[in-house]
């Protein structure tokens, strides 16, 4: 079975929330069911822009908000001086250690989506496009790999003429020289 898609923003997400060099300010509940964001400033301008293309918090919480995390702000308990209020963010499938449920996490439809502004939803288009992109590359590598595949077998191309995506670079070109010096 085929490994399914995890978006890139969770992705990236879980990649942050499990760095140790960020947890000063991005730690993980003792339970490990959700993830607490401290000193705010730091994260925006200093993680942020590390792990996403900007450093807008209000843009990862509408992200985050998208795939149906919930947030509170409560106090931490203990704080370093200056750190005064926590945002917590939970999921029921974005838990530490399990990695492998990241892809039971969906987007909310647009539909359900009331209030995006213009840029929200440039931000998603471009995150869209970008893992369109990259599954095209995927496919195109599997296709090249297939087809190579086939050659050594000994499948020409002449019996594959009529199959989409499948090509030959060096015969296309013989083929082209052929008609070229027949002319």
């Amino acid at each position: 079975m085929a490994a399914r898609k995890v978006p890139q923003f969770l992705s990236k997400l879980y990649q942050l929330t499990n760095s140790e060099e960020h947890a000063d300010c991005v730690a993980w509940s003792d339970a490990g069911d959700e993830f607490w964001v401290s000193n705010l400033d730091f994260f925006s301008r200093g993680l942020l822009p590390q792990y996403f293309k900007h450093a807008n918090y209000a843009s990862f919480v509408r992200q985050l908000n998208m795939y149906g995390f919930h947030r509170t702000t409560m106090p931490k308990g203990d704080q370093p001086q200056g750190v005064g209020m926590v945002e917590r963010f939970h999921h029921e499938f974005f838990i530490k250690g399990r990695k492998d449920l990241l892809h039971n996490i969906k987007r909310k439809s647009k539909s359900k989506r009331k209030g995006d502004d213009a840029a929200d939803r440039d931000d998603d288009a471009g995150e869209d496009l970008q893992e369109m992109q990259e599954e095209v590359r995927s496919r195109d590598c599997t296709i090249a790999r297939l087809t190579e595949m086939l050659v050594s077998l000994g499948v020409g191309p002449e019996h594959l003429e009529g199959i989409p995506h499948v090509q030959y670079p060096e015969y296309k070109k013989q083929q082209l020289q052929q008609q070229q010096q027949q002319q």
